[in-house]
């Protein structure tokens, strides 16, 4: 958010309200759901979803998270994408098809910026992802760090047969 003077105090300008408001982001969101929908790479998440219902939800959660006095009536990040399996490149595409629209709407970069950053920390809850203390984030999403060794214990370890040796000099097979 942005400060503004209002006669001796300084107030915070929303960034909802600095892009235009309603005026500006509904069509904007109605045109990043519809190209979901028919996205080849994550459009088949959207099967049999309402679009209509998906328009409100997204608007509300974009201009909440923009800051409007806006209430956001949908699930819980993690409760909503439970039933989906959800990679991090598909999680990545629609980070790309939403800069891409909001973009392509006119909409000023620096909010678009943070309406990226605000979906890139709920990645963890919509990919199902186990808790942030067994993960690293990176810029490509998260790194796991941590395997519980537990898991490995009953797993074989593979023995090469028939491996020459080598001598110091490489390619050098001992005779």
């Amino acid at each position: 958010m942005r400060p503004q003077k209002m006669g001796n105090m300084l107030e915070k300008i929303s960034y909802f309200t600095q892009l235009g408001g309603a005026a500006v982001l509904q069509p904007a969101v109605d045109d990043f759901v519809e190209r979901l929908l028919f996205d080849p790479m994550i459009g088949f998440h959207f099967k049999g979803v309402d679009s209509n219902r998906l328009k409100l939800l997204e608007f509300q959660f974009m201009a909440r998270a923009l800051g409007a006095d806006i209430a956001y009536e949908g699930r819980p990040m993690r409760q909503a994408h439970a039933s989906r399996t959800i990679f991090a490149g598909q999680f990545a595409r629609r980070q790309t098809l939403l800069k891409n629209t909001l973009l392509d709407h006119g909409i000023d970069p620096t909010i678009v910026g943070e309406l990226l950053a605000h979906n890139e920390k709920l990645r963890p809850a919509v990919l199902n992802l186990p808790d942030q203390d067994c993960l690293t984030m990176t810029q490509s999403g998260p790194l796991v760090t941590h395997v519980p060794v537990a898991r490995l214990e009953n797993v074989p370890v593979a023995k090469p047969e028939n491996v020459p040796a080598v001598n110091g000099e490489a390619g050098e097979q001992k005779s």
